[in-house]
């Protein structure tokens, strides 16, 4: 995955979130976004996804000039995950699935169910196939949720802290479904404060704080950081999933 930023900046209700931010990272497919609370994280995933669109700047992620993109058509191309599960509740984990490749990508249903299925037979939930998202566990709804932005072929998957609502033990079970993505060479970026996850699944990590890149490089540099912020921050979180 490329990706380019130039000069973005974006602020809710006057309040700077993020300021004057660039970066150009080429050739990665897992990008974890670290820093603390507030520094613009979500932010940024949100613009890069499309859901949102920045005050001013570019962002370019492969080919996609995404501040300029149509949106419609980028939305089929990319697949977000938020930090709660935000599945149809009254759906069964099939039809969540099933339900956004019919009516959005226009695929007949007999090909969606196989899609779907195989994706739940390979990430451990095929069993569970006929539940609604209240009859499994949260971390079981989490899973389903990034199967069913797998289910289009995305060219990236954005995931927004998808551990934040989770115990430990649920942590860890969705975490290592992420590896998975990783296992399977598939473009991901993904917000977290799991240090240890991130030097198991990233490429490349990108620091932010009060809205800023402060550091990035590597996933080596989470040994080694440079920069007094990154140090402190390492320092205050776990290393354990």
């Amino acid at each position: 995955m490329d990706l380019t930023l130039k000069n973005i900046f974006q602020t809710y209700e006057d309040k700077m979130i993020l300021d004057d931010v660039s970066i150009k990272v080429m050739g990665k497919s897992g990008i974890a976004l670290i820093g603390p609370s507030g520094a613009g994280k979500s932010t940024l995933l949100r613009l890069l996804s499309g859901i949102e669109d920045p005050i001013s700047g570019e962002i370019c992620l492969n080919h996609h000039e995404v501040t300029h993109e149509n949106k419609h058509e980028y939305f089929k191309k990319v697949g977000f995950v938020f930090q709660a599960h935000n599945l149809f509740p009254h759906l069964t984990i099939l039809r969540n699935i099933t339900l956004v490749l019919e009516k959005v990508h226009g695929i007949e249903i007999k090909k969606a169910n196989k899609i779907a299925l195989d994706l739940l037979e390979q990430f451990e939930l095929i069993e569970h196939k006929d539940k609604i998202p209240a009859k499994i566990s949260g971390g079981q709804a989490q899973r389903a949720s990034i199967i069913r932005s797998l289910a289009i072929n995305p060219e990236v998957v954005f995931l927004d802290e998808p551990t934040s609502a989770l115990d430990p033990i649920l942590s860890h079970e969705v975490l290592k479904t992420i590896l998975k993505l990783r296992e399977k060479k598939m473009n991901f970026m993904i917000v977290t404060h799991e240090i240890g996850f991130a030097k198991k699944a990233a490429d490349y990590v990108i620091f932010m704080e009060n809205g800023k890149i402060v550091e990035h490089g590597e996933v080596d540099i989470l040994d080694n950081p440079k920069t007094e912020s990154l140090k402190k921050f390492i320092d205050n979180v776990s290393y354990d999933i």
